[in-house]
């Protein structure tokens, strides 16, 4: 079967992007409404954290939440990515991701992390065809007693490659 990509415009979030980014959040990423809006609300007001948006004929189609983590900032820690479900498999999660991943080297992150569902059969082989690599597992660590797997990858910065 070939699967047709979609090239979507990837940039940084905007205002304007708001309810489009709150509800792609609470229709796939979380139940409670209040809880995606928080989340994106905390993330739009603190500087350790980016969102950028993948466009397709100027709507929102999916986005992404980045933390840039640690003393120095050196990880980067996805917290959610989102496309639309008609739009799945049409390469706008990867573009995202590289996005996302070249924003991260750009500030010195040199290791990207992601913690995902241990059940979650689509988002798994999604970063291990990414490039991600299991680095362990948590166990209990969502709300509802979840096993969660940390996956991570390092980038190659400028510093790394002499």
């Amino acid at each position: 079967m070939v699967r047709t990509k979609l090239s979507a415009v990837v940039r940084q979030y905007k205002n304007s992007n708001f309810e489009a980014v709150v509800d792609l959040a609470h229709s796939l990423l979380v139940r409670d409404s209040k809880r995606a809006e928080g989340t994106v609300r905390m993330a739009l007001e603190d500087d350790r954290f980016v969102i950028f948006v993948a466009e397709i004929n100027c709507k929102v189609a999916g986005f992404i939440l980045l933390e840039l983590r640690g003393w120095n900032q050196a990880i980067g820690e996805i917290w959610w990515i989102a496309v639309q479900l008609n739009l799945w498999r049409k390469g706008i999660g990867t573009q995202l991701l590289k996005k996302t991943e070249q924003y991260a080297k750009e500030r010195g992150v040199t290791k990207m992390l992601v913690e995902t569902n241990v059940g979650n059969n689509i988002s798994i082989p999604f970063y291990v065809k990414n490039g991600y690599q299991l680095e362990g597992a948590l166990s209990n660590h969502y709300e509802k007693g979840e096993d969660v797997l940390v996956l991570g990858k390092f980038l190659k910065t400028q510093a790394m490659k002499k």
